[in-house]
């Protein structure tokens, strides 16, 4: 499993997980190939690929769109899990 630390340029477009330095599940992130790795939450934390995609329009911006709307979805999930 290849793994790759922010700043390296991404190889192939899909969907990444961010894992902590003892190889556990920190997050995820939409990456777009040719584009660098945004910085991760933590040191030493590095992405692995989980699923590659076959962009057919994918941009940085909609990339980034896709990113926050997860973001959203995953906070007004959390918010009803609390009720």
């Amino acid at each position: 499993m290849d793994s790759y630390k922010p700043g390296q340029m991404a190889t192939r477009s899909g969907e990444y997980d961010i894992l902590g330095p003892n190889g556990k599940y920190v997050g995820r992130r939409y990456i777009s190939s040719g584009v660098p790795f945004p910085p991760t939450p933590g040191r030493r934390q590095r992405y692995v690929l989980k699923k590659a995609i076959t962009p057919v329009h994918t941009t940085v911006s909609s990339t980034a769109a896709m990113e926050e709307t997860m973001v959203d979805f995953a906070s007004a999930l959390a918010r009803l899990a609390k009720k």
